[in-house]
């Protein structure tokens, strides 16, 4: 009788091993973290803005992320704006720098997700930006962003150089 009860706690013991290591496996090579780290280039387009003139509107972004675990740090540039089919590639003086933090979530039934917080150093004032992303492949997520230049709503593509 009890080394009955003695097999049955060792079996209980020995198959959660067995799914432990299981889960494990699974996790370490089929459910990877997808690197974040390096350059990478974001266009924003603007959808909705409390300014009528920034509707449409693309900004592009060289972004330098560095990525810890979850953890994501980094700075940006913008570099170009797009207004009504206009391109305006931003001289050495008018660039924009900016700050960036955020996160990076795994996401087991689902694309992992980024969540980023920009804060622009603009030529008028400092605005910031959140941005939603979800991964497409190794080297495209795509989401949205709000911005509070202008109230701005749109979605945002970033690319890895």
């Amino acid at each position: 009788m009890l080394v009955d009860v003695f097999n049955k706690i060792l079996g209980t013991v020995f198959g959660g091993l067995i799914f432990t290591f299981f889960i494990f496996v699974l996790n370490e090579h089929c459910f990877t973290v997808k690197d974040l780290t390096g350059v990478w280039e974001m266009q924003t387009t603007t959808e909705e803005t409390a300014y009528n003139k920034y509707k449409g509107m693309q900004l592009v972004y060289n972004v330098h992320l560095l990525q810890k675990g979850d953890e994501v740090i980094g700075s940006g540039e913008k570099r170009k704006e797009i207004v009504n089919q206009v391109e305006q590639q931003y001289t050495s003086s008018q660039i924009v720098t900016a700050t960036i933090e955020g996160y990076y979530k795994r996401q087991f039934l689902g694309k992992d997700l980024v969540n980023l917080y920009i804060i622009e150093d603009g030529t008028n004032r400092e605005s910031r930006i959140s941005c939603a992303l979800k991964f497409i492949n190794e080297d495209k997520i795509v989401g949205e962003f709000y911005s509070t230049a202008a109230q701005s709503i749109g979605v945002v593509t970033m690319q890895r150089k």
